[in-house]
């Protein structure tokens, strides 16, 4: 006779699993079609390394998730910034004018990928270029106003975060500083020929 049966039916009630963490064992389990949730997702970038789970797990709260179509527009050159995406599935193309406005340079961005984090850290931050979809695209996004609550509810992962978002952008400086310094010898290479 099993316990269940042993201890009647009437007594079944007090012996439920609660249904919140079925549901979630159920979707963390091995065999769940929901195979990248945000905080899985998230686990899988790098820049993202130094997060517990319990801390993605609370970020993702923070995250909101959307579709876009193909060549949907995500935002415009001068619209004012105020979010930065992941791309959990799909892919976007960031284009953005040259000093001169006369060639655009693009950025092709996949899965994993990142973007518009300078929006995150300044004050009416206009974009500097387009971000569109080039696929059906699913983005997660986290916006000022969330970073926000999540600074005044969880200081420390809120500090992760930006920390985060201040090595992307250390990281670009750094990328320019030598594209920068390699135009320069170019240039002197030229001018001494």
């Amino acid at each position: 006779m099993s316990s269940f049966e042993s201890k009647g039916v009437d007594n079944l009630d007090s012996e439920k699993m609660k249904i919140p963490m079925l549901k979630y064992l159920w979707q963390a389990g091995p065999l769940s079609r929901n195979k990248y949730s945000i905080p899985k997702f998230f686990r899988q970038l790098e820049i993202l390394k130094h997060f517990s789970d319990w801390e993605l797990k609370i970020l993702s709260r923070y995250m909101h998730k959307r579709n876009f179509k193909q060549n949907e527009v995500i935002f415009d050159k001068d619209d004012l910034g105020i979010g930065f995406y992941f791309i959990y599935n799909g892919r976007v193309e960031v284009s953005e004018s040259d000093i001169h406005h006369q060639e655009d340079m693009v950025t092709v961005l996949d899965r994993f990928a990142y973007f518009g984090e300078e929006a995150l850290l300044q004050e009416n931050c206009l974009r500097s270029g387009q971000a569109k979809s080039t696929l059906p695209s699913e983005l997660i996004g986290i916006f000022k106003p969330d970073l926000a609550d999540l600074i005044t509810d969880y200081p420390v992962i809120a500090t992760k975060m930006l920390q985060a978002v201040s090595i992307i952008l250390a990281n670009k400086i750094q990328h320019l500083s030598y594209e920068l310094r390699d135009m320069r010898e170019k240039l002197a290479k030229y001018e001494s020929s």
